[in-house]
């Protein structure tokens, strides 16, 4: 091979970065480095060394049906990949390493799966491990071409660290963005009033149940011009400056944002609403462009207990009907007598309750208890 530049080098090198980010780009940064070795074809590929199930980004001359096969058969007859699972991230292969020469050549691999696409000569190199997945990168030519050099290593050798950091960067963002967007799929799918802004306060995504509250006539929000805000102007404030927390990014990493309680008029039946808002990783869930953005949950805090809180608590706490009856009454500010008198049960058949209660719950006293009950009420819902 003949010297390659410090910039097509570096150009390599950036390509993998920019795939770590975009795994579209993966298809561009292979065929790159197919180009710098001349290579009939190349493979990036991840493998479940114990499944043998796998993915793989690839160029040049490959038959679909040949790389279909690939992990559905031959992959695990494939001698090399079975000689790197125990070597260390950057082991350098080839046709005649790991694997003695007369056992490759007799090997099923070889003969039903390289030798009939003419892949004559192999190098390539284990990238990284990320649990039982192993990442391998393979160069192959054919027959009418020379074998590959110590030049040929060399560069791979060089470029080895840059491959292993943007493997292991894609990977982990990859891993991000699925557990965001899971996060995002379930919250939409409880169907928890939820709104997500802008910086300047812009909604840009806004559920059922959020809608629905915003349209009632004791909602303490106000939407103008599609810019949200709070009845109370000095809640407004509050909330703006928590927006623009959320939103901010201090060294790549996003603020924090926070909590408001949105409290009723005195003499207002209505229920506080409480307000959680923080960044949002990724917008893909709820639809919305990439870019710098807060998620707001609405909660709501009535003095009366909600609508089958009985049954959330038994589904909470694994209480009986009539140990959920009891705690529900306890939550809404009932004294436990008063409590046994509108079960119509005895007192002391309400302390035994409440015993029990107190062990599943792991309080120990009535006023724990309450504060437990009262904040495991369930999230503003679409009714």
């Amino acid at each position: 091979m003949a010297s390659i530049s410090s910039e097509i080098l570096a150009g390599i090198v950036g390509d993998f970065y920019e795939a770590a980010y975009d795994e579209s780009r993966w298809q561009h940064a292979v065929e790159g480095l197919r180009q710098v070795w001349d290579g009939a074809t190349i493979c990036f590929a991840l493998q479940n060394i114990k499944t043998h199930s796998g993915t793989a980004v690839h160029t040049g001359g490959v038959d679909e049906s040949y790389h279909r096969s690939y992990f559905e058969e031959y992959a695990r007859h494939n001698l090399i990949e079975h000689a790197l699972v125990p070597a260390p991230p950057g082991t350098i292969f080839t046709n005649w390493n790991p694997v003695p020469n007369d056992v490759w050549f007799e090997s099923r691999f070889w003969n039903e799966w390289m030798a009939p696409q003419d892949l004559h000569y192999l190098l390539g190199s284990k990238i990284q491990l990320f649990g039982d997945v192993m990442g391998t990168l393979q160069i192959q030519r054919g027959r009418q071409r020379s074998d590959f050099d110590a030049g040929d290593v060399a560069v791979l050798r060089q470029l080895i660290p840059a491959m292993t950091r943007a493997a292991y960067l894609g990977h982990r963002i990859g891993t991000l963005r699925l557990e965001a967007e899971a996060a995002t799929t379930a919250v939409a799918a409880q169907d928890i009033a939820t709104i997500v802004v802008g910086v300047d306060g812009r909604i840009l995504h806004i559920n059922a149940a959020a809608e629905t509250y915003l349209m009632r006539q004791d909602c303490r929000l106000a939407r103008t011009n599609g810019l949200l805000s709070a009845r109370d102007p000095a809640m407004s404030v509050t909330l703006r400056r928590l927006i623009v927390d959320a939103c901010r990014l201090d060294g790549g990493t996003p603020g924090r944002g926070g909590d408001l309680l949105l409290r009723p008029a005195a003499g207002d039946p209505a229920a506080s609403i409480a307000l959680s808002v923080g960044p949002l990783a990724n917008g893909g869930g709820f639809g919305v462009a990439p870019g710098r953005h807060a998620v707001i949950l609405l909660r709501e805090l009535p003095l009366a207990v909600p609508e089958g809180f009985e049954d959330h608590l038994r589904n909470l706490f694994d209480l009986t009907p009539s140990e959920a009856r009891l705690a529900a009454l306890l939550t809404g500010g009932i004294a436990l007598k008063l409590a046994a008198e509108r079960q119509g049960i005895r007192f002391s058949t309400a302390r035994s309750y409440l015993e029990s209660i107190f062990r599943k719950t792991r309080t120990n006293q009535q006023s724990q208890l309450v504060a437990l009950l009262k904040s495991a009420q369930p999230l503003l819902r679409r009714s």
